[in-house]
């Protein structure tokens, strides 16, 4: 009974004086962890009963943690983003989708861990049907990451939805560990680049002027920012579905030489 009560309240093993070092920094990093799960989960549940605004458009509900925005204002420009989902086929009227404007740097933080990680770059993060971002400002439609960079708020919003839409149509264990991570990403912003301010043309100018290109040189949000073109090229030049890109039937390869040939470019290093 006592190795039971021990096992299931660890702290009480700190107890023991024969305990190693090493043994009690184990025990102090599972309680830490598992304090940070409970955290977590309950974040995770409890946040759609303490928004102080909601709005649902026939599935997609659209939850505000800030009482300072106007709600015609905030209903008309939510009404708009659903109208840009709707009309880009992300949204299907099956699912059930909760997008979560926080604007609560700590409370991301705890939902995001890696955002505590240096050098990080992020707006938003989706959890199974669930999208959190970190700030939103409606009034003037941008996000903020926690180093200063901005991105339209509403290219964010579309984003995390097609991640959603992902996970819901290829599975969660399929979209994390198998698909394709230049789909999984470039696919996302491709649908959202008629919204966002995405470096897409930056890119292509920068291929045509260097007439080469070395991916692993680049940050990863502009590596992502590239395999929206490439999605882009198989789609809209080279005809690929959709799912054949998600199921991983178009090469990498294949696309990036197919893409380097319409800029002229002979080489391509990765």
């Amino acid at each position: 009974m006592k190795f039971l009560i021990k096992e299931l309240f660890p702290h009480l093993k700190l107890k023991d004086k024969k305990l190693s070092i090493t043994k009690k920094i184990y025990i102090y990093s599972n309680i830490v962890a598992n304090i940070f799960v409970v955290v977590w989960v309950c974040l995770y549940l409890i946040l759609p009963y303490v928004a102080n605004q909601k709005y649902n458009y026939e599935g997609v509900t659209f939850y505000l943690y800030d009482n300072t925005v106007r709600s015609q204002q905030t209903q008309n420009y939510l009404g708009n983003v659903y109208r840009q989902m709707s009309k880009n086929g992300i949204y299907e009227s099956k699912e059930e989708i909760e997008i979560h404007l926080l604007n609560n740097a700590l409370i991301y933080a705890l939902l995001n861990p890696i955002e505590l990680l240096p050098n990080r770059q992020t707006f938003a993060i989706t959890f199974h049907k669930k999208v959190f971002v970190r700030t939103s400002d409606i009034e003037t439609n941008k996000t903020y990451a926690s180093n200063g960079t901005d991105e339209n708020l509403d290219a964010i919003l579309m984003h995390e939805s097609v991640h959603v839409m992902q996970n819901s149509k290829y599975g969660w264990l399929y979209t994390t560990f198998k698909m394709p991570y230049w789909v999984k990403e470039g696919y996302p912003i491709y649908s959202a680049r008629t919204l966002s301010q995405y470096k897409e043309q930056k890119i292509i100018d920068y291929l045509i002027k260097t007439k080469d290109i070395y991916i692993g040189e680049w940050d990863a949000f502009s590596q992502d920012q590239f395999y929206g073109l490439m999605v882009k090229h198989a789609i809209e030049k080279m005809h690929k579905s959709v799912d054949d890109l998600h199921l991983g039937k178009v090469e990498y390869d294949e696309v990036l030489q197919s893409l380097l040939k319409e800029y002229n470019i002979t080489q391509a290093k990765q």
